[in-house]
């Protein structure tokens, strides 16, 4: 009896679709709805409904049951798409223009006329159907290819489109959804996590801290911002959820190409601003391979950047040293093998890589399959100097930067089974690696020295070599989700059973201080080799090399009745 209750419990918390009952689900396709009468409103049961994707031949079909009703699910959003209506006595009815929504059921609905002779022509007006209807729920808001298009994004990043939804808020760090942490949000692209799992950025995707982008902005089809979705496939987040969905190729050849550009002219120019300068350049292609049975999609996306690093520098106003000074820091430095470098500042390069592939194809026996690749890659040259405010200014050497570079690569596959009568099953399987790295320009111990300010009283602070959090500082991860959804009619009721399990394994290195890090009261204390301070890493045991690893699986199983 205790366990019957259990079951019951789980049962009924499946049923009304609670975020965070299963794992990460992702919903990559909509659906079309409807109900069939007859001329004097009564249902019209084992009509056969057609569904035919005009774009590139894609056709579903099932029968209505017997209160009239049918649903058509795993359909790939956009469209248009035409709904036929056949059945022995009735005159065939057919509509157009239908677009799917990511995520939604497109009401379509059919009053039949009894069918007494041949009609020489039928003219069909469709409607349609209201955006606030039962078949919405939860809070959230879509955002079409065509606003993508439309609206202005600075960065070129399809989360930039999220604050079209009035709960979230862009103030900080990330996107925040309804006020929660973004550490809380959920990003997933053709159903694939795109979160940061690891919680290395701010912002919460991987690479943030190289500044990458998920992927190109000309490559997303369609995207939702959910806070409250109903449907159970959907969990996993206590903030927001972003999910979107790929283009892909039609039955016709498409393509663009795009160049951007920005710099301190288009911007603004004021003294304590250094040089800027943007080049965003690319282009997509798709079209058929063979019409109506298979079709590709490339997109390809670089960008080009290069800012100055902020602070003083040798030669500013606000510098607390001076060339002499520079001059005698890297003089004490010779000896002991280190290059300190300059005062001046520093060129940052940001240059970014996206390229996305997909192939649809359409000729199996009632399945329709999606194989997709997108790589992202980015290259940070992180170098900054204190502002004078501070009570202790900090003046690095241009030795003392460091690059952060990353590489994305997420393949996913996508299986969607018409079993016959309204039985969809929807299989997605995706795999994932991240690679961040933290590469020191100067591979040797890191060395501080006070020096008393060149103008005014007080000590600024000199560091050459290489950055101390940087001498050892990577990390490797791979996740592999699998998801498998079935979905059926039972009278009155569209029943979805499935299970989401994702296997997550991660390396990090974190050898702070591998080089060793050496604190001086003055110059003359460098020189003397008389130290304040001394930090290094503890040394790995023989055998090993340092990387913590960590393994994690979730497996989720849930059930939902519409």
């Amino acid at each position: 009896m205790r366990m019957f209750r259990s079951l019951l419990v789980l049962a009924f918390g499946a049923s009304v679709g609670l975020s965070g009952v299963a794992a990460a689900q992702g919903v990559t396709t909509g659906a079309i709805t409807g109900l069939v009468t007859d001329e004097s409103g009564k249902p019209v049961e084992g009509a056969q409904i057609q569904v035919e994707n005009k774009s590139n031949g894609y056709k579903a079909s099932t029968l209505t049951r017997d209160n009239g009703r049918y649903y058509i699910q795993g359909l790939e959003v956009g469209g248009p798409y035409s709904v036929q209506v056949r059945r022995l006595g009735f005159a065939m009815v057919s509509k157009d223009g239908f677009n799917v929504t990511l995520g939604q059921a497109t009401p379509v609905d059919f009053a039949l006329k009894t069918q007494v002779a041949t009609l020489a022509g039928v003219e069909v007006t469709a409607t349609k159907g209201a955006i606030i209807s039962p078949n919405k729920t939860g809070v959230g808001t879509t955002i079409s290819d065509t606003a993508i298009a439309r609206l202005p994004s600075i960065n070129r990043d399809f989360t930039d489109f999220a604050r079209a939804a009035p709960q979230v808020s862009t103030t900080g760090n990330g996107l925040s959804g309804g006020g929660v942490n973004n550490r809380y949000n959920l990003i997933q692209i053709d159903g694939a996590n795109e979160s940061d799992l690891f919680g290395l950025g701010a912002n919460g995707r991987p690479g943030d801290q190289a500044g990458a982008k998920s992927i190109s902005l000309d490559a997303v089809k369609e995207y939702q911002v959910l806070l409250s979705p109903y449907d159970v496939r959907q969990g996993n987040f206590s903030g927001l959820l972003i999910n979107a969905v790929t283009k892909s190729g039609t039955n016709e050849f498409h393509g663009s190409v795009f160049v951007y550009t920005r710099d301190q002219d288009l911007t603004r120019k004021q003294p304590f601003l250094g040089a800027f300068s943007r080049q965003q350049y690319g282009g997509t292609i798709g079209g058929p391979i063979i019409k109506n049975k298979a079709f590709f999609f490339l997109s390809g996306e670089w960008q080009s950047e290069e800012l100055l690093s902020t602070g003083p520098f040798i030669g500013s106003s606000d510098s607390p040293v001076s060339q002499a000074q520079v001059d005698q820091f890297n003089a004490v430095l010779q000896p002991l093998g280190i290059n300190g470098g300059t005062g001046e500042r520093v060129n940052r390069p940001n240059p970014l890589t996206n390229i996305f592939a997909r192939l649809d194809l359409n000729f199996l026996p009632k399945t329709r399959v999606v194989l997709r690749h997108n790589y992202a890659g980015a290259d940070n040259e992180n170098f900054f100097r204190d502002q004078i405010t501070s009570t202790l200014p900090q003046f690095p050497l241009t030795s003392y930067g460091f690059a952060f570079t990353s590489r994305k690569n997420a393949t996913v596959l996508q299986a969607y089974t018409t079993l016959g009568n309204g039985v969809l099953n929807e299989l997605n399987v995706g795999y994932t690696t991240v690679n961040d790295k933290r590469d020191p320009n100067a591979k040797t111990a890191a060395i501080s020295v006070q020096v008393p300010r060149s103008t005014g009283a007080g000590f600024a602070l000199f560091q050459a070599g290489g950055e101390a959090s940087s001498h050892g500082n990577q990390l490797d991860q791979k996740t592999i989700e699998i998801m498998d959804n079935l979905s059926f009619s039972l009278g009155d009721h569209n029943v979805t059973v499935g299970t989401k399990n994702i296997i997550y394994e991660s390396a990090n290195l974190f050898a702070n201080n591998l080089f060793g890090t050496w604190r001086f009261n003055s110059l003359d204390s460098l020189r003397n080799g008389q130290a304040a301070s001394y930090a290094v890493s503890v040394p790995t045991p023989s055998g090993t090399d340092g990387f913590i690893r960590m393994k994690t699986a979730t497996y989720s199983a849930y059930a939902q009745d519409q």
